[in-house]
């Protein structure tokens, strides 16, 4: 049935082919990948979905891969349109020619899973150019790494951590090594987001504060053509319980990626130095062996999360690098459950009237150390959060934006 399915199209129903940097099936969900997950779900009810995962020469590394990234950035280089790395991987022209031979006639829509696969996106552009070729940029990933830059921080290659050879990512967190890879990254991605507004017939962010952003770059790109849309990831309400004392906190996220390491480190500092009575457990993968103060403790990977957000639980979340939308936040507020954290952490959402973000470092460990005292500003700030998740992130609100984002009807995508 697959197989037919992948051959014949299903009546009444346009083709679509996502392509995915990555598997999206058999590993742990988290952020990126939950949000993949609500994106397929929604193309699947309007579209007949044909998937294919590009294969870069990282994460599935052959002579003939390593060998087409390398001449493909090396062009990049004689061209004066130079590549990111993170795109290089990706840009070997016989694995672009193979995915393009896989996308049949009868398709009119391509979904692309972020400007990574901006070489693709430029064949595509050449070689088949009636399609609808829509890019999900999730966020401005150039802005991510000049902020790393600027903050000092080694290069986070994410998701492609685990495929890198270990002296690589010695070389990666070595300083001055560390510190060219982030400027070059940091300098070629906004090219290639600037490129990708000539080129593409959409690009979607998922924070308005950036989509805002990019629609002011557009006006300084001389034949600018993509439509800039802003459509936040799905979460669906789970409960609204009351919020109970004694209240405890939480952290979900797995310190493998830089934004939630810096927030782990500040948090585990913060109990070493105040000593709260209250806990704080850290959810999510972790591949460091800290040690842990009095209070603290790490529960790891849970498939559900009703386990973390229960009804004692506090998201203490404050952020250290801006850009996208924290989905853990929209998480805590599907539980009913409140977030404390700072202005960047709730960049990009409309949360007017939210009680618990705290511009001052003070005013936050003032909360830290007596939450109970504050239970009805908890109890107001779930409100206000699922008020906002029902407003913005309802699934069918999401789901609808997709579908009209990739149809070339924006009246559907979340202002």
């Amino acid at each position: 049935m697959t197989g037919l399915r992948n051959n014949l199209q299903l009546p009444g129903k346009p083709v679509l082919v996502a392509i995915w940097t990555r598997d999206l099936d058999g590993v742990a969900l988290a952020g990126r990948l939950r949000i993949a997950h609500s994106i397929r779900d929604a193309f699947r009810e309007r579209f007949d979905l044909r998937e294919i995962t590009a294969k870069s020469a990282v994460q599935n590394p052959t002579p003939g891969r390593i060998a087409g990234s390398i001449l493909a950035y090396l062009t990049s280089l004689f061209r004066g349109q130079v590549l990111p790395f993170q795109s290089a991987i990706f840009a070997s022209h016989a694995e672009l020619a193979a995915i393009e031979a896989r996308i049949p006639d009868d398709a009119s829509y391509v979904y692309l899973d972020g400007v990574r696969l901006f070489p693709l996106l430029s064949h595509l552009r050449r070689h088949r150019p009636n399609l609808r070729l829509v890019v999900d940029f999730d966020d401005l990933m150039s802005r991510r790494f000049q902020q790393l830059f600027d903050r000092g921080e080694a290069p986070a290659p994410g998701y492609l951590a685990g495929n890198l050879h270990r002296r690589i990512r010695q070389l990666l967190d070595w300083s001055i090594f560390g510190r060219l890879v982030l400027r070059h990254e940091a300098k070629t991605l906004a090219g290639l987001e600037k490129e990708t507004l000539k080129l593409a017939d959409a690009i979607v962010l998922l924070s308005l504060a950036e989509t805002q952003q990019l629609q002011a770059l557009a006006t300084q790109v001389p034949d600018a053509r993509a439509e800039i849309l802003n459509i936040g990831p799905s979460v669906a309400m789970q409960h609204t319980n009351a919020v109970l004392k004694p209240l405890r906190f939480i952290f979900v996220g797995t310190d493998r990626l830089t934004q939630n390491r810096l927030t782990i480190d500040y948090l585990i500092d913060l109990w070493r130095r105040l000593s709260p009575s209250a806990s704080l457990t850290i959810y999510g993968q972790q591949v460091r062996d800290l040690p842990l103060p009095d209070g603290v403790s790490v529960a790891g990977y849970v498939d559900d999360l009703s386990v973390a957000y229960d009804d004692h639980s506090v998201l203490l979340t404050p952020s250290f690098l801006a850009g996208g939308v924290k989905t853990k936040v929209l998480e805590s507020f599907s539980y009913g459950r409140p977030v404390v954290a700072n202005p960047t952490t709730f960049e990009g959402m409309n949360l007017t009237g939210y009680p618990l973000v705290f511009d001052r470092a003070d005013d936050l460990e003032a909360f830290v150390l007596a939450p109970d005292d504050h239970l009805d500003e908890a109890a107001n700030a779930a409100d206000v959060g699922a008020a906002y998740l029902i407003r913005s992130h309802a699934p069918d609100r999401t789901a609808a934006a997709w579908c009209k984002a990739m149809l070339g009807d924006s009246a559907g995508a979340v202002k």
